[in-house]
C-alpha cells in the first residue's frame, strides 16, 4: 500500500477501467481521481449505464482514447486481465493494479493491491484513503462514488460482508451524502427500463435449462442487458445461469450463481477461468458473478458452461 500511495501522489495518473465499466469500476476510478490531483479517467471499451449516470451526476469526464506514454502512472482499477480491460498490447508490468477479482498468479505488476475476499474494489480504495488519513471529511463526490460501487458489487448489500457495511457507514459519516442518493444512481430512465424489461422477456423466451436432482442450470441469449437477464434467471429458480450476447464472431457470456450454489462451493470466476483456458477465451469475475469473452458461436459455449456447471454442482452434492 505504501508503494501505491507514493505512486499516486507523484506525477500524472491515468486511471483505466474495464470494458463496459460498472459502478464499482467507475466509483473506484472517480474516488481516486478526486483524491489525487492530476488524475484522468480512461475507459478503453465503454462504460455501463450506471457508470455513465454516476459520471454525469458528478460532472466528471472520461476519456475513450488516450496515449499511455503521455502519463507518468497507469492505474488499473477493478480488473487485471486482458479480457476485462480490452486494450490489446497493454503492458501490465508498467501498471498499478487495485482489484478484487481472481486472476493469473503469473502476471507481474509495477505494484498491486488485489484482495479476492473483498466484495468491491471501492472498499479497497476506501482502505487506501484511510491509510493516507483522507477519510475524516471527504467531498461528497468521493462518497457517492464509493457508496455506489459498494452497492453495485454487493448486490444492493445482499452479498455484503461485515467490512462492506462497516466501510459504507464510515463513508456516510465522513460526508453529507445519503444512502438514498447512492441508491438513486441505479434508478432507470423510462426508456431504459422498458428496454431492460424487453430483454428479460426475450431471455425468458429463449430460456434453456438442465436439471439433475435438485440442481437447475439455465442459459439464454439476448442482445443487451445480459447481467440483468442472468440475475432474472436466478430469480426464476436457476441455481446458476449463463446468458450470452453475440456480435458477429465475438461472444460475451455473463454468469450468475445463487446463494445455494455458492454455499456448496462454486466460484464462477475460477469456473470460467478453467473453461477459458480450455477453449482459448478470456474470463474475469468473482464467486457469484463472472464473464467470459471469445470468438466463435455463443450457443456452443453456453452448452459447455451449462453442462460443466451442472456436473460440478451434482458432484459437490455427493451425486
Amino acid at each position: 500500500m505504501e508503494d501505491i500511495s507514493r505512486i499516486l501522489s507523484s506525477g500524472s495518473n491515468l486511471i483505466l477501467v474495464h470494458s463496459n465499466a460498472d459502478a464499482d469500476a467507475i466509483g473506484s476510478g472517480i474516488a481516486i481521481a478526486l483524491s489525487f490531483p492530476n488524475s484522468f479517467l480512461y475507459a478503453p471499451s465503454g462504460v455501463s449505464r450506471v457508470g455513465k449516470k454516476l459520471l454525469k451526476e458528478l460532472n466528471m469526464d472520461i476519456l475513450d482514447n488516450a496515449e499511455l506514454e503521455n502519463y507518468d502512472n497507469l492505474i488499473v482499477v477493478d480488473c487485471h486481465s486482458d479480457a476485462m480491460l480490452q486494450l490489446p498490447g497493454f503492458d501490465w508490468g508498467q501498471a498499478v493494479v487495485i482489484d478484487h477479482h481472481p486472476g493469473s498468479e503469473n502476471k507481474k505488476f509495477l505494484a498491486s493491491f488485489i484482495d479476492e475476499k473483498t466484495v468491491s474494489t471501492c472498499e479497497i480504495v476506501w482502505s487506501l484513503l484511510r491509510h493516507l488519513g483522507k477519510d475524516k471529511e471527504i467531498e461528497d463526490g468521493i462518497a457517492l462514488a464509493l457508496l455506489t460501487g459498494m452497492i453495485g458489487d454487493s448486490g444492493n448489500f445482499h452479498h455484503a460482508s461485515p467490512t462492506t457495511l462497516n466501510y459504507a457507514g464510515q463513508v456516510l459519516e465522513a460526508s453529507n451524502i445519503s444512502m438514498e442518493k447512492a441508491f438513486s444512481m441505479f434508478h432507470m430512465e423510462a426508456g431504459d427500463e422498458v428496454s431492460q424489461r424487453v430483454s428479460k422477456l426475450k431471455g425468458g423466451q429463449r430460456l434453456k435449462y438442465l436439471r439433475k436432482g435438485t440442481w437447475v442450470v439455465a442459459s439464454s441469449q439476448v442482445s443487451s442487458f445480459e447481467s440483468n437477464v442472468a440475475r432474472g434467471l436466478i430469480n426464476l429458480g436457476a441455481d446458476v445461469s449463463f446468458v450470452a450476447s453475440q456480435e458477429k464472431l465475438k461472444y460475451r457470456i455473463t454468469a450468475r450463481a445463487n446463494r445455494r450454489a455458492l454455499d456448496i462451493g462454486i466460484h464462477l470466476g475460477h469456473f470460467l477461468r478453467d473453461i477459458a483456458e480450455e477453449i482459448g477465451a478470456e474470463s474475469g469475475g468473482h464467486d457469484g458473478a463472472a464473464g467470459l469473452t471469445g470468438s466463435g458461436e455463443s450457443e456452443a459455449i453456453l452448452n459447455i458452461c451449462s453442462e460443466k456447471a451442472l456436473a460440478y454442482l451434482v458432484k459437490k452434492d455427493g451425486g
